[in-house]
């Protein structure tokens, strides 16, 4: 009930917001659509940590990616409310935004610069594999952002709460840095779109640091950062796409997606010292359109990382998909893929298998 009422009360929220602008100027937009899942998931024992294999149906609406929103429009104001009425999370946006010139300044809740994903599988929250190589777990962050037009390029520049979590203490914990944490500087992101020819190239670059305290005060600062480059070249009916990236700390960055991947490596507090962690990351994928009505979509992404004592472990993922129209707004899609994670290699250089998840199914999709 206490949810219910929430997701009314947003709404209520919003029409009441947005009611006079639409009176005035008709500029209030309202949009939204409903997902759904079916799919078979089977696992083996080693992707489970477990004696036994796994297999399941998932039947059920898609509580991360519904969606319901009002775009609201007046001169240089534009603003963005949307809600998931499903999930826990209620809100997946709310900012708003000064234009003037070419330059637009934002404030709130909304899409990373960081959110540059080149996949499309719809298997885990609508695409969103950024635990196998792709740059798609940053997602959505509080910010004040600014979004300009250069001229030579589109900037998107945004600066976000700092990530102060995903350390760990291996060894004595007298020595250990958790106490306490510092913070001095917002989270730094910038992503800057070429136009090359055919081609569209993004580069992009994050920083984030904080101060680990210990009981009698000592500190260190921990530092971690992610630079990539990704780049899309359409043609006719076909877009290829890549990207490639590098990160210190990723796991101390903030960038992670369900939190059950190794592939955001975090740092390390071995006697008192901070020991970094190094994660590389790629991801590329193909499109082909058919028809109006028909296309196929496939994709491959790969990640690596290494901590301390060399511990390290690789993982990918592909698949394979087919959007079929059925009538302007409603799609279904098939898709078949596969999780791979490569063999853990411990400290001591012992390796372990990470073993598979394969999965198939359909993908509903109404949008209003």
């Amino acid at each position: 009930m206490k949810k219910l009422l929430l997701i009314v009360f947003a709404v209520v929220l919003a029409v009441a917001f947005c009611a006079p602008a639409m009176a005035a100027t008709n500029s209030a937009t309202f949009y939204g659509n409903v997902r759904f899942w079916n799919w078979i998931q089977h696992s083996d024992s080693a992707y489970n940590g477990t004696p036994y294999s796994d297999t399941d149906l998932v039947w059920d609406v898609d509580q991360y990616d519904n969606r319901f929103g009002i775009r609201l429009e007046e001169g240089p104001i534009k603003a963005n409310l949307e809600v998931r009425p499903i999930s826990g999370s209620y809100f997946r946006q709310f900012w708003g935004s000064y234009t003037f010139g070419q330059t637009e300044v934002l404030m709130g809740f909304t899409w990373s610069p960081f959110f540059c994903p080149v996949t499309t599988s719809i298997y885990t929250a609508g695409g969103l594999q950024g635990d196998w190589g792709d740059m798609a777990a940053c997602l959505r962050s509080s910010m004040i952002g600014i979004k300009s037009n250069l001229g030579f390029a589109k900037m998107f520049l945004a600066l976000e709460p700092p990530h102060t979590t995903g350390i760990t203490d291996i060894t004595d914990p007298l020595t250990q840095l958790q106490s306490d944490t510092d913070t001095y500087l917002p989270r730094i992101e910038l992503n800057l779109t070429f136009n090359a020819g055919p081609a569209n190239v993004g580069l992009f670059g994050g920083y984030n640091a904080f101060k680990l305290v210990n009981s009698v005060d000592q500190s260190e600062t921990l530092t971690s950062n992610i630079y990539g480059l990704r780049v899309e070249v359409p043609v006719g009916p076909v877009s290829l796409r890549g990207i490639v990236y590098n990160a210190k700390n990723m796991g101390n960055y903030g960038y992670a997606f369900g939190g059950t991947q190794p592939y955001f490596a975090s740092a390390v507090v071995v006697d008192g010292d901070i020991e970094d962690s190094s994660t590389f990351g790629y991801a590329l994928a193909g499109s082909f359109r058919f028809s109006d009505m028909i296309s196929v979509d496939l994709g491959y992404g790969h990640a690596k990382y290494e901590r301390y004592a060399e511990e390290e472990q690789p993982g990918s993922f592909y698949y394979i998909r087919f959007p079929i129209t059925i009538a302007k707004g409603f799609t279904v899609t098939p898709e078949v893929g596969k999780l791979a994670k490569g063999d853990l290699t411990a400290a001591d250089g012992t390796s372990t298998d990470g073993g598979n998840l394969t999965w198939y199914g359909l993908y509903w999709q109404i949008n209003f």
